[in-house]
């Protein structure tokens, strides 16, 4: 019986196992002892500094002490920095150098399942641009940077359904999520995704509109488009906008009805609601454009390179496949589509086209029809 990294089986046998740990170019054969049928480190000062550092494995749980490889247990007097007990000799051989890092090697390999085990996620992180204006590439020309600050201004115009300001657009509905991209796309800075504050519980009412704000839109929640399963009995997988221009003072005197999706449920999970309506959040857009420079040929390289490595970690996949190849092809080009929720606009002119139809109902070139 060898005590290894991870919780210690109980009861053992009392007897005396060995095992061999490589560390830092020494391989130590090390005594195991067992006392009461559990196995105990014995990290000691005669302990070599590489020995210090395999200390750093040691683990506790509930069945008992876990024990990294090449610890020994011993019965001798107890050690007040770790509360545990300590062996004060340890017998050691010189290993080569190939020896050593094939050892380690298949040490770390051993470790790996562990240490991913114990990743932990730091939560959100500051930056000193959030909340600020959208930040341009660094090193953009005077034409990129004009271009630039002429998309920011487009992507915070408020449309209207008529009557639009110099600082508005027309066109607004009849269906709409929101009315700028802007108001859903802010987190951390405009281009992002749902702010920390719901933009949609001003929207609903804007201009006199009598939209009831849905039961999965809360204050302190995400913003959120629904499509719904089946309609009419019917497989859908659509976007339902959620509100009308009912009752807007620039709509004049359109009717038309605001979709239910009820019942109710938790409306900051979105969960225990309405089985056929389904959600996504906005789709974040900085960076995009790099990812729209990216070329087919290096996203299908990059497909098949390392591809043991990636199999061996658990990495897998191919690029969206829709129509029957290996990779989500353009149905016009054949070029490699990449943007929207199944992956299945091409470019972003062809996204935000499509975004400015479904999300606001304003027709445009892409999209002649409204929404």
């Amino acid at each position: 019986m060898s005590c290894t990294q991870g919780r210690v089986p109980s009861p053992l046998p009392a007897g005396v196992a060995t095992r061999q740990r490589d560390v830092e170019g020494v391989r130590g054969r090390v005594s195991c002892a067992v006392s009461n049928g559990q196995c105990v480190d014995e990290p000691g000062d005669a302990l070599s500094a590489g020995c210090a550092f395999a200390r750093s494995f040691v683990r506790h749980s509930a069945g008992g002490t876990s024990i990294a490889p090449g610890h020994s247990a011993g019965s001798g007097p107890a050690d007040p920095r770790y509360g545990l007990r300590r062996r004060p000799q340890l017998q050691l051989e010189r290993v080569p150098d190939a020896q050593h890092r094939a050892l380690g090697d298949a040490e770390l390999a051993r470790q790996a399942p562990a240490a991913q085990a114990q990743a932990r996620d730091p939560g959100v992180r500051r930056a000193a641009t959030d909340g600020g204006p959208p930040v341009p590439l660094p090193g953009l020309s005077a034409d990129e940077l004009e271009y630039f600050q002429n998309g920011v201004t487009r992507f915070q115009t408020v449309e209207v359904v008529s009557g639009a300001t110099s600082m508005q657009g027309n066109g607004l509905g009849p269906r709409f999520n929101s009315n700028s991209c802007s108001s859903c796309h802010a987190q951390p800075y405009v281009g992002g995704t749902s702010p920390a504050v719901n933009p949609l519980f001003a929207i609903a009412g804007a201009e006199g509109a009598q939209n009831q704000v849905p039961w999965f839109i809360a204050r302190n929640g995400p913003v959120r488009e629904a499509r719904f399963v089946q309609s009419n009995g019917v497989p859908d997988g659509g976007v339902h906008d959620l509100f009308v221009i009912t009752g807007r003072t620039d709509a004049g005197g359109c009717t038309i009805a605001q979709p239910a999706f009820t019942p109710s449920g938790n409306p900051i999970t979105g969960q225990g609601g309405n089985p056929n309506v389904i959600f996504r959040i906005p789709t974040p857009g900085l960076g995009a454009g790099l990812i729209e420079a990216i070329p087919d040929s290096a996203i299908l390289a990059n497909q098949r390179a390392t591809a043991a490595a990636k199999q061996g970690t658990g990495v897998s996949g191919h690029p969206n496949a829709i129509q029957g190849g290996n990779v989500n092809r353009s149905g016009n080009d054949g070029t490699i589509t990449r943007f929207g929720w199944k992956a299945q606009n091409k470019s972003l002119l062809m996204f935000a086209g499509e975004a400015y139809n479904v999300e606001m109902g304003i027709s445009n070139q892409l999209f002649p029809a409204g929404a």
